[in-house]
């Protein structure tokens, strides 16, 4: 199963969110499973409206705060009216290192061995993304400037996992630990 089924359903018209970034990491989302690109056409403080990058086409997402402080799906126009296939030119948000930073850790352990070639069959394996060595080389040398951050992160998921084998198995023993290696 690729990772493109699992990644969120598309944004939904009244859908809430914690901010406009939320917003945004929903609808790159999106564009990934959907294979197109959008830009931000209008933004502020209480409002923003993403379009597809394609002059003319109607696809539209337009969210603003609530009084509740929540960022709310005001617009939805989910049908793009550009050509598909070769007419629609397409710069994949899977190439933007903040989409690939938060995504590829879930597929592929980064270390200094790590090959670009791995990276590169990850990406068209999981979402279809075929992206240039430099983007990859970049995406290699952030995450492992980020070791600290990447650890955290799995860590975070072994607490998950074990949480999940607690609650299909409650008598079921697991016990973590870890060594001190300060020097």
């Amino acid at each position: 199963m690729s990772a493109l089924s699992q990644l969120p359903s598309a944004p939904a018209l009244g859908q809430l969110f914690a901010n406009f970034t939320r917003v945004q990491e929903a609808i790159e989302d999106w564009s990934v499973e959907g294979k197109f690109s959008f830009k931000v056409l209008d933004r502020d403080s209480t409002k923003a409206i993403y379009g597809c990058t394609i002059e003319g086409c109607l696809w539209r997402v337009k969210a603003h705060y609530t009084n509740q402080q929540d960022v709310k799906i005001t617009i939805l126009i989910t049908e793009h009216t550009c050509l598909p296939g070769n007419s629609r030119k397409r710069s994949s948000v899977s190439g933007t290192q903040a989409w690939l930073q938060h995504h590829i850790p879930k597929y592929l352990n980064i270390t200094q061995a790590t090959k670009p070639q791995e990276i590169v069959i990850c990406l068209r394996i999981q979402f279809g993304e075929i992206l240039q060595y430099k983007v990859i080389s970049r995406l290699k040398s952030n995450l492992l400037d980020d070791t600290h951050e990447g650890q955290r992160e799995r860590f975070r998921q072994l607490l998950q996992y074990v949480d999940c084998v607690l609650q299909a198995k409650p008598n079921t023993y697991i016990q973590l630990s870890f060594e001190d290696t300060t020097y």
